[in-house]
Parts: structure tokens; C-alpha cells; sequence
């Protein structure tokens, strides 16, 4: 039942997107724009030991616009609306189910502009989607949850970007070595390592919002 509330949630939100083609396609613009505008900047190269950091740094930005807009956007009508008819549970887990793809579709469109722009010599292209996979999950599961949490607070968009940082540091710390493996002297047991801990902190963060979220709901 959940899950298939869920999955209308998410559904309604994509629709709702689909029909603000302003605020959709302005996030497809910003994306090209910031990668193009780095390249210009940096003449087309980049050593492959900055670009995973230049490349996380870009796709936190993005996916801060993307997700973090997520709660904050929805009106008092819209959030009765859902209040009446699901649970906090299916609520959330539709937000995060739309969110993550939103932010996959933006991370792939980025990557993909980088690696045709820059030409980084990618050891791994296994290892580096699944880096970018897990990473959109993670941005988009921990910023989706913090614009909740702005929401109930102050409904204030500053909040999310102050406090996506320090929470996003240990996702950021991993994906900038699990790329900078798939980029220079790949060790399949390190890959796996980070990997494994990618997937813990996605977990951690999806079940704390399951949890703490029906709370933040009742508010």
C-alpha cells in the first residue's frame, strides 16, 4: 500500500513538473550553462586528479537547485491535498522517488557534457555510473529531507543550502575518491569499499527520513 502510494506521489509531482516547463527547463539551462562555462574557463583541460572534484562540486550545486526546491514549492493546498490522502510514509518516499530521478536525469546530462568537453581518461566507465548513480541518490534523498525539514521550520530556501554542507560532507569526501579511483590507478577492493559505504550512508539517510518525517508531517 505504501509503495503504491508512493508511486502516485511521484507520478502527480512528475506531472506537476512536466507542466512547469519554465522551471524544468531553466534547471536543463543552468546545468549546460555551468558546464560550459567551466570549460571556457579552464581553456577544455583539467588533470584528472581536479576533475572529480570539479565534477562533484558542479553536480552538488545542481542537485541543490533540483531537490532542495522540492518541499518548499509545494503550497498549503497541495500539501493538504496529499495530508488527506496518504501516509507521511508513502508521502516522503514519493518525494525522494521523484527527486532522485530528477537529480539522475540532471547528473547524466552533466557527466555526460563533462566527459565529451574534457575527454578524462576513465579507467572504469562501470564504476564511474555507478559513482554518479549513487551520488544522485545521495544528494537528492539528503537535500530532499533537509528542504522537509526548512519547510516545517522556516520554509526558508537559504536553510537547506546552510545546511546541506556540512550534512553532504561524507557523501561528498566518498564520491570524490570512489571517482578519483574509476579516473587514475583503479583497485577494484577500494572501488567496492567506497561503494559499500556510499550505500550505507543512502540507507542511513532514507530510513531517518522514513522515521523522523511523519513527525515533521503532524507539524
Amino acid at each position: 500500500m505504501i509503495l503504491k502510494d508512493s508511486l502516485v506521489v511521484a507520478q502527480h509531482e512528475l506531472k506537476l513538473e512536466i507542466r512547469n516547463k519554465n522551471a524544468l527547463g531553466g534547471l536543463i539551462l543552468y546545468s549546460i550553462s555551468t558546464v560550459f562555462v567551466t570549460y571556457l574557463s579552464t581553456g577544455g583541460y583539467i588533470p584528472n586528479n581536479l576533475f572529480a572534484a570539479l565534477l562533484w562540486i558542479i553536480l552538488l550545486f545542481i542537485s541543490i537547485n533540483a531537490a532542495g526546491k522540492s518541499f518548499l514549492q509545494t503550497n498549503n493546498g497541495r500539501h493538504l491535498f496529499y495530508f488527506s490522502q496518504v501516509s507521511p510514509q508513502a508521502y516522503i518516499l514519493g518525494k525522494h522517488l521523484f527527486t532522485s530521478g530528477l537529480v539522475l536525469v540532471l547528473m547524466v546530462l552533466v557527466s555526460g557534457l563533462c566527459y565529451f568537453l574534457f575527454s578524462p581518461k576513465i579507467e572504469s566507465l562501470i564504476f564511474f555510473a555507478i559513482t554518479i548513480f549513487l551520488g544522485s541518490l545521495g544528494f537528492a534523498l539528503t537535500i530532499g529531507f533537509l528542504s522537509a525539514v526548512a519547510q516545517t521550520a522556516s520554509g526558508n530556501f537559504t536553510m537547506v543550502s546552510i545546511l546541506s554542507f556540512p550534512v553532504l560532507l561524507p557523501f561528498f569526501l566518498t564520491q570524490i575518491k570512489l571517482l578519483n579511483i574509476t579516473l587514475a590507478g583503479f583497485n577494484i577492493d577500494l572501488a567496492y569499499k567506497y561503494i559499500g559505504i556510499l550505500w550505507l550512508l543512502n540507507l542511513l539517510v532514507l530510513g531517518l527520513s522514513y522515521i523522523l518525517f511523519p513527525y515533521l508531517w503532524r507539524d
